[in-house]
Order: structure tokens, then sequence, then C-alpha cells
């Protein structure tokens, strides 16, 4: 009986941690960068950032895959335009496995408070309202086969976007060419905040952001 109780406590412990969560992250690939390091089956070509995910985050640890639900897309049916463009797998050759993979991991643990349409249009939404190629561009920062840019100053100037104003994620890889931005978002997605995690990038001063190829 001791140890039944002991064990309901834990889990009421623990349910916060693997049932809800504290924050989103949304992630932001960069295809040249993530395809110099793994074999992609398309869009090596795309000269913008693309949606990874859009990821509900604890203070230590996030959860996945909370409930059976499965994508349906007659729900984003309009969104699918969007999706495709802004959203599209470097490593599935049908988008739609993609966007089925980040819902059923990620998507059903923030369900209680975004619905499929609601999860998606947010992604989408706030993609496009960080604007990172505009930022970057602004601070004289392109891609380039050959330049480096100091890893501090390549976060500062997304941090620097009037639309952003919170310190990003950056993720580097072989170990200093940029994959991912990653931007962070309160509970409801409706505003950026602070990352608490500023990235692998910025164990190295400087980082590559390559060009795509033409």
């Amino acid at each position: 009986m001791k140890y039944t109780a002991l064990c309901y406590v834990f889990l009421l412990f623990l349910l916060p941690y693997v049932a809800s969560y504290r924050y989103l992250k949304l992630a932001l690939q960069w295809p040249t960068g993530v395809c110099a390091n793994r074999k992609c089956v398309k869009n090596t070509h795309r000269t913008d950032f693309g949606i990874h995910g859009l990821w509900p985050q604890n203070r230590i640890g996030y959860p996945f895959k909370c409930t059976n639900s499965a994508l349906n897309l007659t729900l984003i049916n309009n969104l699918i335009p969007g999706l495709t463009t802004s959203w599209s797998s470097l490593f599935f050759q049908q988008d739609s496995v993609f966007w089925s993979h980040e819902w059923s991991e990620h998507g059903t643990c923030s369900e209680h408070v975004l619905d499929q349409h609601a999860y998606f249009q947010l992604a989408l939404n706030m993609k496009n309202f960080a604007d990172l190629p505009g930022a970057l561009t602004r601070a004289n920062i392109r891609p380039s086969n050959t330049t480096l840019y100091n890893t501090a100053r390549f976060s500062a100037a997304i941090k620097g976007q009037i639309s952003i104003n919170a310190t990003p994620e950056l993720t580097c890889a072989n170990p200093t060419v940029l994959t991912e931005v990653r931007l962070c978002l309160i509970y409801n997605g409706t505003s950026f905040i602070n990352c608490p995690y500023a990235g692998n990038c910025l164990r190295n001063p400087t980082v590559r952001f390559l060009q795509p190829p033409t």
C-alpha cells in the first residue's frame, strides 16, 4: 500500500512534464546546411528557411506522442499550399508524411491548446512574421561558402529583428555549419521569448551560413 502511494505521488509529479508543456519552439531549418551533412531527397536548392517543426517544450525535456490523434489532412486543406512552400520535407518524398510525423510526435502534445488547423497555421504565421532572411540581410549577413560570420553577431541579428526581439537557439553541424534557427514562443505561440538554450553553434566563435547550390 505504501509503495502504491509513493508511485501515485511520483506520477503526479511527473505528469506536468509528460502531458503538458511550458513553451513552444519553432525550428526553422536551413536546407543547404542540413543537406551538407545528411543525404536529402529534395529541396536541396531552397533559398529560404523551411519549417522543421513546432515543438512543445518543458524546462527539462519535452513531451512527445501525447495522444493517438492522427493528422486529418481535410482539416488543414486550405493550409496545404502554404505548407508545401514553407514546411516541405528534405527527407520524405511526400510532404504529408512529414507533417503527419511532426503532428504525431509533437503536435499532439499541444492539442489541448492548438487543434490541428491552429497548430499548422501558427507555425506558418510565426515563420513568416519572424522573416529570418530579412533580419539577416539587414545585418549584412548573406549565404556564402567562403565567409565566416561571428556567431554572437549572427544571433544578435536575429534577436534585433523587431518582430522577434528574443534570443534564438542556433544549431550547427560539423561543427560550425548552420543547420537550424530555433525560435521560442510563449505557451499559446502568440509572441516570442528568449530561448533558454543558446544552441551548440555558440560553442564556436564563427558560423558558416552556406550558400544554396545554383
